[in-house]
């Protein structure tokens, strides 16, 4: 009985851990909902060939230049594993910070990143409870007491 107990237990804080990390994400995502839209131009669209960093898989992308509509302001953006839809000398809208213009984002490239944490989120969370799961039927057929009379003769 104990042994159940302290199964369940585990599962509930691994599953509010997992909520609480949802929750995060999405706080996260609603950060840019206060910043200033804006209608830019894209002047330029580069793809980034595909690259091997020395901590991480290969990574292919593509950066981005945005003008302000009377080429007073530049924005330089880079999407990491995202092929933003937009087309050069387009009309886009992005989110700029209201205390620094220089500091912006690409909305649907944040929607983006954020699907990607919940997703691996996900799979890491479910991985997580088979473990416990497979760990509880391990331990639930254990003997203690068979195991503590042979090592502690």
């Amino acid at each position: 009985m104990k042994n159940k107990v302290i199964f369940v237990l585990i599962i509930l804080m691994e599953i509010l851990l997992f909520i609480l990390l949802l929750t995060f994400y999405n706080f996260r995502n609603n950060r840019y909902d206060s910043w200033i839209e804006k209608e830019v131009i894209v002047r330029s669209v580069s793809s980034i060939p595909t690259v091997r960093g020395i901590r991480s898989n290969q990574r292919s992308g593509y950066t981005v230049i945005f003008n302000a509509l009377d080429n007073s302001e530049q924005w330089f953006m880079d999407f990491e594993d995202y092929n933003p839809d937009i087309t050069e000398n387009s009309v886009v809208k992005i989110k700029c910070n209201p205390n620094d213009n220089q500091d912006a984002v690409y909305p649907g490239y944040e929607e983006f990143k954020t699907e990607v944490r919940i997703r691996t989120t996900i799979i890491i969370f479910l991985i997580v409870i088979i473990i416990t799961v497979f760990f509880y039927k391990k331990m639930k057929s254990f003997d203690s007491e068979a195991f503590l009379k042979t090592y502690l003769k």
